[in-house]
């Protein structure tokens, strides 16, 4: 589960495309709290530290606007995060917006935008 809230995941997904743009995030890349571990800090308590890419990081393509990357980085955890969930919740959606910190509706555009179906999370039979 994230610790935070949605606007914390979309900054901290900012970060990563700059920090690892070009190349793949593994696991180990990763703050802890993806994983269940510390808290996120409160937001009045200054910047995060900052992330060094891996050793043999791909240069970051300067063709692309900043924004591009931002964009396509953010879908991608998006989609992987609301995947999860509806997999947790079975395809309920009000669950599965509850869980997320999301309005069902908010959910319903995203899965939209995403080509998510919660028919595919749903139980055999349901």
């Amino acid at each position: 589960d994230w610790p935070g809230n949605v606007r914390q995941l979309r900054a901290m997904c900012e970060r990563w495309v700059v920090a690892f743009s070009g190349q793949r995030v593994r696991e180990e890349d990763l703050p802890a709290q993806m994983f269940g571990g510390a808290e996120l800090a409160p937001a009045t308590s200054g910047p995060p530290s900052p992330m060094r890419p891996a050793a043999g990081a791909a240069p970051v393509d300067l063709s692309r606007p900043l924004q591009e990357h931002v964009d396509a980085a953010v879908a991608d955890v998006e989609r992987r995060y609301l995947e999860a969930a509806l997999h947790r919740h079975a395809g309920h959606l009000s669950r599965t917006a509850e869980a997320s910190g999301i309005t069902r509706r908010t959910l319903y555009n995203k899965m939209r935008q995403l080509g998510l179906d919660a028919d595919t999370y749903k139980p055999e039979g349901r």
